[in-house]
C-alpha cells in the first residue's frame, strides 16, 4: 500500500530524533517526505511543492489587497467566519505579492477545500474517499488557475499562515487591552516588510499560536536503504518523529513546523510575513471579539498548523 512507515520516539530517544532531523549520511530527505505525504492526502501525482520561502520585500499593492478583503468582510458588529476570512486574507496577499492575474476569492475557496482537515487515516491508508476526491478536485482547479511556482508557494504558505492568523486572532479577541496595545504599536509601523519586522509584539503572539496549534512533526524519506540505530530502513520508507504516544504532537511537532514556517530565523519567511500582514490589517480594523469558538483543534498529519473543529466566528467594532 505504498511506503513503509517508521516512527522514532523523540522523547525516549532524543539522540535518534536529532539524527533524523540532521542525517549526516544524507539518506533521509525532507522534501521527498513532504512530497510523498502530500500525494497520499491530495492524491497522486503531486506537483513539485519544494519552493523558496524567502522574501526580500513585499510587492506594491500587497497590503492594499489584504485591506480590501478585510474591509469587504467586516462591519460594525457583523459576525464573520474567521477561517474563511483568514484564508482569503492570506491568499489575497500572496496573489498580490506574486502579481498573479487570478481571482483571489476563488483561489481561497479552492485552498480551503485543498487544506481542509485531514488526519492520519488519509495518509496511512491512501484510498479515494469523498474527502480525498474533493481535495484532488481543488488541487486540479488550483493547478489550472496558477502557474507551477505560484501553486508551490500557495501550498507551502497558505495553510500555515491562515491557521496562524486564526489561532492568533482567537487569542487576541479575548484580550481587548492587548489588542489596543498592538494597535498603538502598529500605528507607527508601515504595512511593508520593514514595518512587519519591527512588530515584535505580534511576532510573540504568532509564535505562541504556532507553539499551541502547530502539528505534523518531523518527516523524512529514505532516498536509499539505510539504518537507524541498527534497524534497517528500506528505500522509500517514511520516517517520522513522535512523542511516544501520538504522531506529530509535542516538542517534535513544533520543531517540524518551525522548519516550514521559519520562526526564529534571522529573516522573515513568506508564511510568517503573510500572517503578520493579515494580523496587522485586521487589528487596524477595530476591536475584535469571539462570537463562536472552535470546539477543539485537530492536528494535521502533514507538517503544519492544526485545524479548528466547528464554526469559528468573530466580530469587530469600529476602531
Amino acid at each position: 500500500m505504498g511506503a513503509d512507515f517508521v516512527f522514532v520516539d523523540a522523547v525516549a530517544r532524543p539522540e535518534l530524533a536529532a539524527l533524523v532531523r540532521h542525517d549526516p549520511s544524507g539518506a533521509l530527505d525532507r522534501t521527498g517526505a513532504n512530497q510523498a505525504l502530500a500525494g497520499r492526502v491530495w492524491g497522486d501525482p503531486v506537483l513539485d511543492i519544494s519552493t523558496d520561502l524567502s522574501v526580500s520585500a513585499l510587492s506594491p499593492g500587497t497590503a492594499e489587497a489584504v485591506a480590501k478583503v478585510v474591509e469587504n468582510a467586516v462591519g460594525h458588529g457583523k459576525a464573520v467566519d474567521l477561517v474563511a476570512l483568514a484564508t482569503e486574507v492570506v491568499v489575497a496577499g500572496l496573489v498580490a505579492h506574486a502579481g498573479a492575474p487570478c481571482d483571489a476569492a476563488a483561489v481561497a475557496a479552492w485552498v480551503r477545500d485543498l487544506e481542509a482537515s485531514y488526519g492520519v487515516f488519509d495518509a496511512m491508508v491512501p484510498i479515494a474517499t469523498p474527502a480525498v476526491r474533493r481535495r484532488v478536485a481543488a488541487r486540479d482547479a488550483l493547478v489550472d488557475a496558477l502557474d507551477v511556482p505560484l501553486f508551490s508557494l500557495m501550498v507551502a504558505s497558505a495553510r500555515n499562515a491562515s491557521m496562524a492568523v486564526v489561532a492568533s486572532m482567537l487569542q487576541l479577541a479575548q484580550d481587548p487591552d492587548a489588542q489596543a496595545q498592538h494597535r498603538a504599536d502598529l500605528s507607527s509601523c508601515a504595512l511593508e516588510l520593514a514595518g512587519l519586522q519591527v512588530a515584535t509584539g505580534l511576532h510573540a503572539v504568532l509564535a505562541a499560536a504556532v507553539q499551541n496549534h502547530g502539528h505534523g512533526g518531523v518527516w523524512r524519506q529514505a532516498c536509499r536503504a539505510t539504518t537507524i540505530d541498527g534497524m534497517p530502513i528500506p528505500e522509500g520508507a517514511l520516517v517520522g518523529l513522535t512523542d511516544g504516544r501520538t504522531v506529530g504532537v509535542g516538542e517534535a511537532s513544533v520543531r517540524g513546523l518551525d522548519e516550514s514556517f521559519g520562526l526564529g530565523l534571522p529573516e522573515l519567511r513568506l508564511p510568517e510575513v503573510l500572517a503578520l500582514l493579515g494580523l496587522s490589517v485586521m487589528l487596524r480594523a477595530g476591536s475584535w471579539s469571539v462570537r463562536t469558538a472552535p470546539r477543539r483543534w485537530t492536528p494535521a498529519f502533514l507538517p503544519g498548523m492544526g485545524w479548528p473543529v466547528g464554526p469559528v466566528r468573530v466580530a469587530v467594532d469600529g476602531g
